[in-house]
């Protein structure tokens, strides 16, 4: 088991420091425990390998920092080359967006970032996921344009214990096999749950 404080990721951190230091955590796989409760600044985004346990424990919120043309926070590292990864997990995660959006924003317009993959908009995002578990989510502000959980092209996925409240769909399903999603709360101005598989 690797620590998340261990590589720099700490609540004196900045935005950028953290999300590079959660980075270097992950590297490779394994699990990674957050179990300082804190508030932890994050601007960048986080890509995850196979076989990669994360867990972040009671107390622990990731706040959440605008990034130029917008990012995710959470996403596959295979989801850009349309390559499977497999066996992820992240449990306990508790986001608070401040408003920041995946898409980005300049004077009201949301933007396509080049390190964007067109159409996938989840504060976490998978796409290409196998064996994929997401348990204890919390994020009470979702911006308008985003989706809380977003997984496209997946087999075998867990979406557990879900409290989700903002403006866009709270879970946000694209073409796959085998999910179960269960023991939701969602408050959300669009879909709570969206099964798009067209």
């Amino acid at each position: 088991m690797k620590r998340a404080s261990d590589y720099g990721f700490s609540v004196q951190a900045s935005g950028e420091e953290n999300s590079r230091a959660l980075q270097r955590a992950v590297l490779g796989g394994g699990t990674i425990l957050v179990d300082e409760p804190g508030d932890y600044r994050m601007r960048e985004s986080v890509l995850l390998d196979d076989h990669t346990a994360l867990f972040f424990g009671a107390g622990v919120r990731i706040l959440r920092e605008e990034y130029p043309g917008g990012n995710y926070l959470l996403v596959n590292r295979g989801a850009y080359e349309r390559r499977w990864n497999c066996d992820i997990r992240v449990e306990g995660l508790h986001i608070v967006t401040q408003g920041c959006c995946v898409q980005g924003r300049v004077q009201g317009q949301y933007l396509t970032h080049e390190h964007l993959i067109p159409g996938l908009r989840g504060q976490i995002a998978f796409f290409y996921v196998k064996r994929l578990v997401v348990r204890d989510y919390t994020c009470l502000d979702l911006p308008p344009a985003d989706f809380g959980i977003h997984v496209c092209t997946f087999e075998d996925i867990l979406l557990e214990n879900l409290h989700i409240e903002g403006r866009k769909d709270a879970v946000h399903l694209g073409r796959g096999r085998r999910f179960v999603i269960r023991h939701g709360l969602f408050r959300t101005y669009d879909d709570p749950i969206a099964l798009n598989a067209h």
